[in-house]
């Protein structure tokens, strides 16, 4: 019985000692959930706006839907130079149909991931577009399968606050959740996404299926805003953008779609893939434009997926005499180029989805990067950060071809 008593008190403590720690763990991962955060704050001269559209296509039946004969429907998201706001509270990072319908579709892991409602944004809604002389130049921007085009806000305010207007979708059916302005909730469908247990192959072939809707959204956006320049009903942007002057980026599987829509639509006039593997014709037929390819550091070389992109990317020859440039930046992983890189995001960084680089100074460096391409291009500014390794950013390998 003493011998028990000996045996059954260390354990019993180590068991008490390891519920407090457990209960401690969850305590604190709780507090760094609901901590708030401010995304940061962008350098441009002007405030940033920010509004909502929904456009349907009726030209185009929605492959990706389970519902037969749905046109294709897009919640498209504005980010712009406003005027200065004296007052008023800056926008949601999400408005509030959307954080229900995102913590929803989660479930538990909803409390694994930053509560997005203590995220503070630098953006005011429907605040008035800043008076200028000329139009501001236009970029279109993707997110990558599943993320929101909101988490991308860091870059899109940014941005925004140099002078461009930032326009981004949310692609219906491959992104996690749409929510409409009726109050639909939309989730994905897997005729919008790729199987977890797809081989390479059968991956390849479902996003080159895949990125013809997604470059069809872009040009239906790039219709939308010209209508939108003719005639807004709102007045805010009739008049006000310049689409002799658009752009074309995005993250990942938005990249992709970036070279693809240059590839197919003159109206592009220059575009960056951020970590994307490129799919489509675009590598068979190459490009017209200046077109730039950001990578983050790859966990592995010698990866099959990431040597396929290397060298579709190489393949892909941008018409002399427009450069493409290629930018590797040291520390960076995917999901350094969203938001997750300011945001509590424990799973995603355990798996290997952010590097060591700090959070903030990745976007920094993202940022000056993409700006400086679209400076060049589409407002025909120096940028001589692209012309050879920055002493200010020494994380960045760049080379022009």
């Amino acid at each position: 019985m003493k011998f028990l008593k000996r045996i059954l008190l260390p354990l019993l403590l180590l068991m008490a000692l390891g519920v407090v720690g457990v209960v401690g763990f969850i305590g604190w991962l709780w507090v760094q959930l609901d901590r708030p955060v401010a995304i940061p704050r962008p350098s441009g001269p002007y405030a940033v706006g920010r509004v909502e559209y929904e456009w349907t296509d009726p030209a185009r039946i929605d492959t990706l839907s389970n519902l037969a004969n749905q046109k294709r429907r897009l919640m498209v998201w504005i980010w712009y130079p406003a005027a200065p706001a004296s007052e008023g509270l800056t926008a949601p990072y999400l408005p509030a149909a959307w954080l229900k319908a995102r913590q929803h579709g989660t479930g538990l892991f909803s409390f694994l991931t930053q509560n997005l409602s203590q995220v503070r944004t630098n953006s005011f809604e429907n605040a008035r577009l800043a008076p200028n002389p000329t139009p501001f130049p236009v970029l279109v921007m993707q997110p990558g399968l599943g993320p929101l085009i909101t988490d991308y806000s860091t870059l899109a305010e940014a941005l925004a606050s140099q002078g461009y207007i930032v326009v981004g979708s949310n692609p219906t059916y491959s992104a996690n959740i749409v929510v409409f302005q009726d109050g639909t909730q939309v989730p994905g469908t897997p005729a919008g996404n790729v199987p977890d247990n797809a081989s390479l192959t059968e991956a390849h072939t479902i996003l080159d299926r895949l990125i013809t809707v997604w470059a069809a959204d872009d040009r239906f956006i790039l219709d939308q805003l010209e209508q939108l320049n003719a005639s807004d009903p709102s007045r805010r942007f009739t008049g006000k953008l310049d689409m002799q002057k658009v752009g074309l980026f995005g993250h990942s599987f938005g990249g992709a779609t970036a070279a693809q829509v240059c590839d197919l639509d003159s109206r592009c006039k220059a575009g960056v893939d951020i970590d994307g593997y490129p799919y489509g014709s675009v590598v068979r037929d190459g490009l017209h434009q200046p077109f730039m390819f950001i990578w983050s550091e790859p966990p592995d070389s010698q990866d099959a997926g990431w040597q396929q992109a290397v060298q579709d990317a190489q393949a892909i020859d941008v018409e002399h005499p427009h450069p493409q440039y290629e930018l590797m930046i040291k520390g960076m992983r995917h999901f350094n180029f969203s938001d997750q890189a300011v945001l509590f995001s424990p799973v995603i960084r355990l798996m290997g989805g952010l590097g060591a680089i700090d959070g903030r100074r990745g976007l920094e460096i993202t940022i000056k990067y993409v700006q400086s391409f679209f400076d060049r291009y589409l407002k025909q500014i120096n940028a001589p950060l692209l012309d050879g390794p920055s002493s200010q950013y020494p994380e960045v390998h760049i080379r022009a071809h």
